[in-house]
């Protein structure tokens, strides 16, 4: 894979880039970096340190699986990539258990809205997808009030940032128990597809399946 000056141009036009360790884009991320203000990456549970250590300096967010995983384990792993240079996130899904998620180094926990789960297929993905819409979208109207605006209710960004933190999890926990027919993934294979086909016709043969 080799990111051409129209892939770049493509991807900028968009508010978050999301890949992962699957898409086989390491190479590129650096690239992908200079083309995007917030470039996300799901880890899964198959990341070693060195590979973290290669990617986390190019990424906003990083979302890492951990089951099972002992409390303490899962903090020091999220403190890790943060140290590895990941610039802002780090979630960290626990199915059953809920969420961490790591903002600029303060830590928040979601507890789960637990349901009778058909199929938990992509249940980690709708959550990934949820949050940071929810929270990009958010972000973008944070900042510091002047002062003479006085100090009550949210006037800072720090705590409009927190606010927007707290918002944004009870959403995906929810979004993640509704996916109880595929139809939130169904919706998001659909949009890709349109957008491919899109791009498709935009670049007039060159066919565009490379970050979605």
């Amino acid at each position: 894979l080799e990111l051409t000056g129209m892939d770049r141009a493509y991807i900028a036009g968009y508010d978050i880039v999301h890949t992962s360790i699957f898409s086989y884009v390491e190479d590129e991320l650096p690239l992908i970096r200079q083309a995007s203000s917030f470039v996300s990456m799901d880890f899964s549970d198959s990341a070693d340190k060195e590979y973290l250590r290669q990617c986390a300096p190019y990424i906003d967010c990083a979302s890492i699986s951990c089951g099972d995983m002992p409390r303490n384990e899962i903090e020091k792993k999220m403190a890790l990539i943060r140290k590895f240079g990941c610039r802002h996130i780090v979630i960290a899904t626990r199915g059953s258990k809920g969420a961490l998620v790591m903002v600029d180094g303060r830590l928040y926990e979601q507890s789960p809205c637990l349901v009778e789960a058909v199929d938990t297929m992509g249940a980690g993905d709708s959550f990934i997808t949820c949050f940071l819409i929810n929270y990009v979208d958010a972000m973008k109207d944070s900042r510091d009030f002047p002062a003479a605006s006085g100090a009550r209710g949210t006037v800072t960004a720090a705590d409009y940032q927190d606010l927007a933190v707290c918002t944004a999890q009870p959403f995906t926990r929810q979004a993640t128990a509704r996916r109880m027919d595929h139809s939130d993934l169904a919706k998001c294979f659909r949009m890709s597809k349109a957008l491919y086909k899109k791009y498709y016709e935009e670049a007039k043969g060159v066919y565009y399946e490379k970050v979605c």
